[in-house]
């Protein structure tokens, strides 16, 4: 027994089951009733410790296991507040000619000047709109005055637009 007192719990109580299992065969055998039905009792009753280890050892593992997660989510949940936060502050204004419109109305090919606020350079580029803007109003070749955003996904959005006078 002095060989199960290092040894994990789990592994410790399924040996105390298998000697007490052990002695109650043995005694059996030799035809002590009395004692094997007491031997059996006590097999069981270090089945029951070992059961309520092992419950105790997973209820552990499950708080540590919660609190990991916990401390994950609540990670995560800074995480996307900063990139929000980031994403909120990532707009600018800018003008531009209308290059191409989407059958869908979803997305505006603008050849623009440079969007300070969004740090970018002129060039041609889609953006997608947003539900506040009727694309229907623009025809291609329309000079534009627009503001734009970056979303959380990086992609640029136009948030207003209107023709250029």
């Amino acid at each position: 027994m002095k060989l199960l007192l290092n040894t994990p719990t789990k592994t410790r109580a399924a040996a105390k089951l298998v000697i007490g299992l052990a002695a109650a065969v043995t005694l059996a055998a030799c035809g002590q009733a009395e004692t094997v039905k007491a031997e059996a009792a006590k097999a069981a009753e270090a089945a029951k410790a070992a059961a309520e280890s092992v419950a105790s050892e997973a209820t552990e593992m499950g708080a540590d296991a919660l609190e990991t997660a916990s401390a994950a989510v609540a990670d995560t949940a800074t995480g996307a507040m900063d990139k929000a936060a980031a994403a909120a502050n990532l707009a600018g204004e800018s003008t531009g000619t209308v290059v191409s419109i989407s059958e869908d109305g979803k997305e505006v090919t603008l050849n623009h000047a440079e969007i300070e606020g969004l740090g970018m350079k002129a060039m041609t580029m889609p953006f997608g709109v947003s539900d506040d803007v009727t694309v229907s109003d623009f025809v291609v070749g329309d000079a534009v005055t627009f503001s734009a955003k970056k979303t959380l996904d990086g992609s640029f959005v136009i948030t207003a637009m209107s023709v250029s006078e």
